[in-house]
């Protein structure tokens, strides 16, 4: 298993997952000052975000279904990656890419970014 968002897993013989980017805000913002250097202050808490990128090769059209579904309800999930301690994440957008199509419009290559962003309450 590769990682889990509540009970949709990544799995290496069923989703391929080709990238998990980790990106964190610490809430700094500049302002431009006429003559001098840049005024740098904190504005806000920090965030922490993650992008899943992955690939479905030959797999069934409705694989993604959970996570849509995950998505709609608009709550938190719980991410559980290996290099990660168990966070409590919501899901900000899914991006989902088809192609190399047969002749009867059914799709072999299924791509997929997933953008999470960590919930605090």
């Amino acid at each position: 298993m590769l990682g889990m968002i509540d009970e949709y897993e990544f799995r290496m013989t069923k989703t391929q997952l080709d990238s998990i980017t980790e990106e964190i805000d610490f809430g700094i913002v500049s302002s431009f000052r006429i003559g001098n250097y840049p005024k740098h202050q904190a504005s806000s808490k920090g965030k922490e975000s993650f992008t899943l990128s992955g690939t479905l090769l030959m797999q069934s059209i409705k694989e993604l279904e959970t996570l849509k579904e995950l998505g709609r309800k608009q709550e938190p999930v719980v991410l559980s990656l290996p290099s990660l301690p168990t966070i409590q994440v919501k899901m900000m957008n899914l991006s989902i890419s088809k192609s190399n199509f047969l002749k009867t419009g059914e799709h072999l290559e299924q791509g997929f970014t997933l953008k999470l962003e960590r919930y605090e309450k």
